[in-house]
């Protein structure tokens, strides 16, 4: 009698086991796409921040590491936040942004030394 129970509990243990491995293996496979949306989105708006600072740089004639230096680029729900000041051949800018997964929304307000405004959309 004892040992048919002790079997018995050994069953439900080993059971046990392999519900607990089979949840536990759904659960961390179900994460995996959300996990690699999230890489991939990422990845896009690093793609997309690179191409603005090379399109600022062209526009205003001054170098990629000028641009990335004094904008602020700040990750804010999946948004990419960008602001800040420049100096270049339109005169002193103030650009202003933002880049999400399916749309870039960036504006340079710009005024030369004759006080002259210029918009730049990089």
């Amino acid at each position: 009698m004892k040992n048919m129970l002790e079997s018995i509990i050994g069953d439900l243990k080993m059971k046990i086991v392999v519900i607990i491995f089979v949840i536990l293996s759904s659960v961390s496979h179900a994460s995996v796409p959300a996990k690699e949306f999230k890489k991939r989105h990422l990845q896009v708006l690093q793609i997309r921040k690179e191409k603005i600072i090379s399109n600022i740089s062209t526009k205003l004639e001054i170098k990629e590491s000028e641009v990335e230096k004094n904008l602020q680029f700040v990750l804010q729900d999946d948004i990419l936040k960008i602001q800040g000041f420049l100096k270049g051949s339109k005169g002193v800018c103030r650009m202003k942004g933002t880049i999400s997964l399916l749309e870039t929304s960036v504006v340079g307000n710009c005024i030369d030394d004759s006080y002259k405004i210029t918009i730049i959309w990089p």
